[in-house]
């Protein structure tokens, strides 16, 4: 929202432009018009940009969500020094595929639909898995990891993923981000079978009355099913957990590093409780 560009803008005097939504197509259309120099402000009429001026800070028109992602083609990885990025816990080169954009859910320490909207939109399964099999031939690399809020917010697509992967025999290993209410026993081998070795669960809480608060919309049954069932499909698991959210107390804060520490889990990642810009929290 523009508000937070103005914000920004205004703390930070050094600062020319902030892009606002999806950075692609604004930020092609500015590079195009950087480079041909036709006049002093370049960005004038770039939509999605926020900028200063003279008279004050100025918003050009928001620009639409890409509903087609395949379009966006691959990434140019052949510009970065891949040898610097290393897959932590396994120590091999990685890279990360985007699967899809937007959240439909409604958590409330969340942003992501701030910066992709509410809507889910998906790559084609197809779209994907060329990818995988384009960065295996093209720079050797098979570890993945699906950067998405939550690759199984589409049980159907995420099947399709692991089935072509399987179809094509693509030998790859890859990591990935669920909500413990979005898998199940069956879709947990599948994905093993295609080379997941290890899912991240977003549990927040041991304590139910903190998961409702924060509008998570999961149980704490749900949460220690997900868990086992990943580890009976033979996938570790992170879980990411969150400490302080305003109504927790010493006592339930103990319970959530309780019901971790019972818990099959591989690797825990506590959080502070945070308001970030554009969540309901922060709000």
């Amino acid at each position: 929202p523009t508000v937070y560009s103005e914000e920004c803008l205004k703390k930070e005097p050094a600062l020319d432009l902030v892009i606002r939504g999806e950075p692609e197509f604004t930020v092609k259309e500015l590079a195009s018009k950087m480079q041909r120099k036709q006049s002093a402000t370049p960005w004038a009429g770039i939509r999605g940009l926020s900028y200063g001026t003279d008279s004050g800070i100025f918003h050009e028109a928001e620009i639409e969500n890409i509903e087609n992602l395949d379009e966006l083609g691959f990434p140019a990885w052949h510009l970065i020094d891949r040898k610097r990025y290393i897959l932590p816990l396994i120590g091999k080169e990685f890279l990360l595929i985007v699967t899809s954009r937007g959240c439909p859910n409604s958590c409330i320490i969340c942003c992501a639909s701030t910066f992709y909207g509410k809507k889910l939109r998906l790559r084609t399964p197809k779209g994907v898995v060329d990818e995988l099999a384009w960065v295996k031939e093209t720079f050797g690399i098979s570890e993945f990891l699906f950067w998405t809020e939550s690759f199984t917010a589409n049980q159907a697509f995420c099947t399709e993923v692991a089935e072509e992967i399987i179809r094509r025999n693509l030998k790859v290993s890859w990591a990935c981000n669920s909500r413990v209410d979005n898998v199940t026993k069956d879709l947990l081998l599948l994905f093993r079978k295609a080379g997941c070795w290890i899912i991240g669960y977003g549990i927040e809480s041991g304590n139910q009355s903190i998961l409702d608060a924060m509008s998570k919309k999961i149980t704490v049954e749900q949460i220690k099913r997900a868990v086992y069932d990943a580890h009976a499909a033979g996938i570790q698991v992170t879980a990411h957990t969150i400490l302080g959210y305003p109504g927790e107390t010493v006592e339930t804060m103990k319970k959530t590093i309780s019901m971790t520490l019972s818990l099959p889990l591989d690797f825990v990642q506590y959080y502070c409780a945070v308001p970030i810009p554009g969540s309901q929290l922060y709000t």
